[in-house]
């Protein structure tokens, strides 16, 4: 396939995998996979992960929604813990990755966007999540509470009250305590409900 046809092709996606490059073109499978290793040579595509690519920036017609992109990476699966709790302004920092629950095993991309990474989360407790929307494409992205839960459920140690001030916290008024309560009571686990604990004692004393 000529330069030319890929950008007519594809300027208009975000991004693409070699099935829809041999779709697209009619050509075969392997005159196609040479294509792609001449064009991330010189610089025409970049490549997400293995067999998904993008055009370079200056090509591409469409921005790339990098929550939508971390969905996709690797599926299924849902934005959470720090990227998730710094999105909904519960922390003041910024996330230097891309976290996500999945059922499936563990994994970890990086690409010129930025560090992907995925967590196991058992099937039990995957969920709590909702669809937002970043520009002009939707992703899954767990709720305030469910980002919280899940950054404690990964974190090793005891969650005092000092550890949870640690996080510097904010915006708690975000938190539907109702629903993090029943959430944490499901879970069962007594080092969630004991965070859960400090979390509410320390939401008490800077509400006093």
């Amino acid at each position: 396939m000529k330069r030319d046809r890929l950008l007519v092709l594809c300027s208009r996606y975000s991004y693409f995998d070699l099935t829809f490059l041999v779709q697209m073109s009619g050509e075969k499978v392997s005159t196609v996979g040479l294509d792609v290793r001449r064009w991330l040579s010189d610089g025409t595509l970049r490549r997400l992960r293995r067999g998904l690519y993008t055009l370079a920036d200056h090509l591409r017609k469409v921005d790339i929604s990098t929550p939508r992109l971390a969905n996709d990476l690797y599926a299924p699966s849902y934005l959470t813990d720090v990227w998730a709790l710094a999105f909904h302004g519960l922390i003041p920092d910024v996330a230097r990755e891309y976290t996500s629950a999945t059922m499936r095993r563990p994994q970890t991309f990086t690409n010129h966007l930025g560090v992907f990474s995925y967590r196991h989360m058992s099937a039990k407790y995957f969920g709590g999540f909702e669809t937002l929307r970043s520009g002009e494409a939707d992703f899954r992205c767990a709720t305030p509470g469910k980002a919280l839960l899940d950054h404690w459920h990964w974190s090793r140690g005891e969650w005092t009250r000092e550890r949870v001030r640690e996080m510097r916290l904010q915006n708690l008024e975000r938190l539907n305590f109702r629903e993090l309560e029943a959430a944490v009571r499901r879970m069962g686990k007594p080092r969630i409900v004991r965070a859960y604990e400090a979390l509410r004692n320390v939401f008490r004393e800077e509400d006093e």
